[in-house]
């Protein structure tokens, strides 16, 4: 029996194929996908508008610094249909500064005195604008959108500084603060106006001009059309366009370098009341009897025509021993080269007092003269609230309105009929005399003397012309004649000897005929010039 070798066996190996790990990392890949965008889609706000006009979701951007940092997600209303809320997908990089000092607010074109802004969404579209808190505040995630751009961006670098004001007067939020006419800051609120308060004006400056605050500022109103008389004579300011539209705060240094008040510097309504409310002054009082139409706070202060102070205040009170009304009045002094502060005791003893003025007969306005008056009643610096007060020399029609009502009155007296009347008579009786027989016979004989003397004028021309034509030439050959003759002396000086009597009677010949040869030329220039001489002689 054969035997047959042993069939071999088949073994089976298994393997897992790699396109078995495709779905893995398709899974692997889907989940980091997943997380990375979980990670870097940041949080979710919801902003609050008014109007959400121009709002698309997942095309609308939030912007910081002109670079998006979210998108608008979607939008609904509030509860009652009041406002329209947004929400918005922030960058989660941006997620810190999501406080609740953010501001948010619709950017679009929009007109405003300070001028045009937000002209780059007529291309891109409306988009919310953002200004970041700082980081230190409370995180928050629900914000109200701001109606108006914010004036000042947290970023921004300056100080804010509170006025005091009387009166709005224009000024409003955006109103610019100038220094030296430049645009240094703006006003950022203003008011609340409550009865009988004065009015709170925040502004901020801009650094590097913040340090200006500790220069010893001060501040007016400017911006608008200010014209008017003066003892200078006529002046016009005309503001920039920002200040005509908004007003404008102007700004300027006084030094020395002291500490911001607590409760604001004031904000003065013209720059002459700021001049005098710089530190330096001498505060003077006086008081006025009679009548100061026309004299108000910042009228100037004269010395010897030249401005040396201003009025601050101008009131008035009631003196009762006198039983009449006084006008107090409180002005400032400016320092005056070489004057010692404590010398108007010395001045009013040598005379000088204090005189209302008018400046101008057009506006009424009014100023005070620091002068010396001669004759004036002798008179002492007086002292009231701790101030010096300066006597006033009060002359009577010195006031330039009550002038100009007395001078109305003396026209208003004058006898503008009768006036009238008289020159119509004269008038009547003028017109006779040019139309009666004694001015035409007057007339008659005039015009017939006139033909006369033209007459004798046509006589004297036909017969003097050819006798002035021949003058020059007769000149001429008279001259001529001498420097022959002249020639002809020397020679006979030469043979005969100048000492002969000859000689002499040729030298005196000579001379003669040279000065009637003068005086023909003379005539000849005299006839040619006034042919009239003939008749009425040479004159003077």
């Amino acid at each position: 029996m054969i035997s047959l070798p042993p069939r071999p066996r088949a073994r089976l190996r298994r393997r897992l194929s790699w396109i078995w790990a495709l779905p893995g990392l398709a899974a692997l890949a889907t989940g980091y996908l997943a997380y990375d965008g979980w990670v870097e889609r940041g949080p979710l706000i919801t902003i609050t508008f008014e109007e959400a006009e121009g709002l698309v979701p997942g095309q609308t951007q939030l912007r910081y610094r002109s670079v998006p940092i979210g998108t608008v997600q979607s939008l609904r209303l509030t509860a009652g249909a009041a406002r329209a809320e947004a929400t918005v997908r922030v960058r989660p990089e941006m997620a810190g500064r999501l406080t609740g000092k953010a501001r948010f607010w619709l950017v679009r074109p929009r007109l405003s005195p300070e001028g045009v802004s937000g002209l780059e969404t007529i291309l891109s579209g409306v988009f919310i604008g953002f200004d970041p808190g700082p980081p230190s505040a409370t995180r928050a995630s629900a914000f109200t959108a701001l109606e108006e751009p914010p004036r000042l961006l947290s970023s921004e670098a300056g100080q804010e500084v509170l006025l005091r004001a009387s009166r709005l007067g224009g000024l409003r939020p955006g109103s610019a603060v100038t220094y030296r006419g430049q645009v240094v800051g703006e006003v950022v609120e203003a008011g609340p106006v409550r009865p009988g308060q004065e009015i709170p004006l925040r502004l901020f400056l801009r650094a590097p001009y913040d340090a200006l605050l500790r220069a010893g500022p001060r501040f007016w109103r400017s911006g608008g059309v200010s014209a008017g008389f003066g003892p200078e004579g006529f002046h016009l300011e005309l503001g920039d366009l920002r200040g005509l539209l908004g007003g404008a705060i102007a700004l300027d240094v006084a030094g020395p370098e002291s500490p911001l008040p607590a409760d604001g510097f004031p904000l003065h309504d013209s720059a002459a009341l700021a001049e005098a409310a710089a530190p330096g002054g001498q505060l003077v009082l006086a008081t006025l009897s009679g009548p100061a139409a026309g004299l108000a706070p910042g009228a100037p202060v004269l010395i010897q025509g030249r401005p040396a102070g201003r009025v601050t205040q101008v009131g008035l009170a009631w003196d009762a021993t006198a039983r009449r009304f006084r006008v107090p009045v409180r002005l400032v002094l400016r320092p005056v080269e070489g004057l010692p502060p404590d010398a108007l005791a010395t001045l009013v003893a040598e005379g000088y007092r204090l005189r209302l003025r008018g400046a101008d007969l057009f506006s009424g306005q009014q100023v005070l003269a620091l002068e010396v008056v001669p004759g004036a009643p002798p008179a002492t610096l007086g002292q009231r609230e701790g101030l010096p007060v300066l006597p006033v020399l009060e002359e009577p029609g010195g006031d330039l309105p009550a002038r100009a009502e007395a001078l109305m009155a003396r026209l208003e007296r004058f006898p503008l009929e009768e006036t009238g009347a008289h020159l119509n008579a004269v008038l009547a009786a003028t017109e006779s005399l040019a139309g009666g027989p004694e001015l035409r016979g007057a007339l008659t004989g005039l015009s017939g003397a006139l033909a006369q003397w033209r007459g004798l004028a046509g006589r004297l021309d036909r017969d003097l012309t050819p006798l002035l034509r021949r003058l020059p030439q007769l000149a001429e050959t008279l001259e001529q004649s001498l420097r022959q003759a002249g020639g002809a002396a020397r020679s006979f000086e030469q043979a005969y000897g100048a000492d002969s009597p000859t000689a002499r009677q040729m030298e005196r010949t000579l001379r003669q005929l040279a000065e009637a040869a003068r005086a023909l030329r003379l005539l000849a220039d005299l006839l040619e010039r006034r042919p009239e001489a003939m008749l009425s002689g040479r004159g003077e």
